[in-house]
């Protein structure tokens, strides 16, 4: 996150005025604004998580993010279901460029953790490895598999 150097400000509003409030005043840093998609982001995660606290908790951003995510989330709410689960998929889903990472994970991989990368593959990954058909016995080791599926959902995003 960014921070800038908000002007000083007296309890009126008034720019502080004189080396001793201006010095003080000087130490306070403020974030930045958000860029419109990291707002567009937070709208959907408060929307999805905490849909009848939305407004309040989108109300803590700095007042212009706040009204942009006001008529962010008024846009979102009449939505079908269907439509706010195309932007949150749209929003939060694989990256570009996660058929890459994977490639590479795989080729980096042992046997046994091909095996088990395979088989903790989402469906629409599988495709790209058409020669491992995953085995359908299970993990002897239950730690293999919970790296593996950690390393699916990290090279994914």
């Amino acid at each position: 996150m960014e921070w800038v150097r908000r002007p000083p400000v007296d309890a009126l509003g008034l720019e502080a005025r004189g080396s001793a409030r201006e010095r003080l005043e000087e130490a306070r840093l403020v974030p930045a604004a958000l860029e419109p998609d990291r707002v567009e982001r937070i709208v959907l995660v408060a929307h999805t998580f905490a849909r009848d606290r939305a407004p309040e908790l989108l109300a803590g951003l700095c007042a212009p993010q706040a009204r942009a995510a006001h008529g962010m989330l008024q846009a979102l709410a009449p939505q079908a279901s269907a439509g706010r689960q195309a932007l949150v998929a749209q929003a939060f889903g694989p990256v570009p460029e996660a058929p890459t990472r994977l490639r590479r994970l795989m080729e980096e991989a042992s046997a046994p953790m091909q095996a088990e990368l395979l088989r903790r593959l989402p469906p629409y990954y599988r495709s790209l490895f058409p020669a491992g058909a995953p085995p359908r016995a299970e993990c002897t080791c239950p730690a293999m598999g919970t790296l593996a599926e950690r390393l699916v959902r990290e090279a994914s995003r």
